[in-house]
Order: structure tokens, then sequence, then C-alpha cells
């Protein structure tokens, strides 16, 4: 359920999020955006409290074995 949160969430987010500007606005932006959906994380699932970093770590690591799953299977 956690990793289908922080997928839905993420979604919503995917164009700013995938954003190579590097602008301090931007910036700031990202970790608003991180620090959000670990805070509607933490409220939907209690049993653990999950940090921004926890989070943004769970998600490169979602995404490098989507991308391995995707090369095994080419």
């Amino acid at each position: 359920n956690e990793v289908l949160n922080i997928v839905d969430q993420y979604e919503n987010y995917k164009e700013l999020l995938h954003s190579r500007e590097a602008s301090k606005s931007v910036i700031a932006q990202k970790q608003a955006i991180w620090k959000q959906i670990t805070d509607n994380l933490n409220t939907n699932h209690p049993q653990v409290e999950r940090t921004v970093e926890d989070v943004r770590r769970k998600w490169k690591k979602l995404q490098s074995e989507a991308k391995r799953e995707a090369a095994a299977y080419r």
C-alpha cells in the first residue's frame, strides 16, 4: 500500500519533479513536494514514521528495480 501511495502521489507532481531546472525556487518546490508526499504517507500509514529521505530513497529504489525488470524482460 505504501508503494502505491508513493506512486500515486508522485504522478500528481511528475512534471515538476522531472524538471532539470536548478533554480532555487524549483529546488524549493521539489523539496516541498517531497515533504508533502512524506506527510501524506505518514498520515495514511502511521505504523512507521518515514522521513523525506526515506521516501526519496524508496522512490529511487523503485525506479531502479523497474528499469532492471524492464531490461530483463527485453
